[in-house]
């Protein structure tokens, strides 16, 4: 199960050596109820990377600093760096896919 992201975790995913999957969503964005199940099924079958859910309804700020413009937004990040973003919906196997490629 994806891990929900706040700004003091995202201070340490900013400072730590590993990869994670970000999924940048709100209570009221209707793609992000839609994309929810699929995040959380990868999330649980995809052990090599971090996977977590950045409730911007809650946390406008890290939207911001992470320049994320619509929603739902996923984003790598790598040893702190930012190293691919896709915005909008993706299904499952889109979704496993992406991350093989850009992980």
């Amino acid at each position: 199960m994806p891990e929900t992201i706040d700004p003091d975790k995202m201070e340490e995913i900013q400072n730590a050596d590993e990869t994670w999957i970000l999924d940048f969503w709100a209570e009221w964005c209707n793609p992000c109820q839609e994309y929810k199940p699929i995040f959380e099924e990868v999330a649980g079958e995809v052990d090599s990377v971090n996977f977590g859910k950045v409730p911007v309804h809650e946390h406008k700020q890290l939207a911001q600093q992470m320049q994320v413009r619509a929603l739902p937004t996923t984003v790598i990040v790598r040893g702190g760096d930012q190293v691919a973003r896709n915005e909008g919906l993706m299904e499952e196997d889109e979704l496993k896919d992406w991350i093989e490629e850009k992980a």
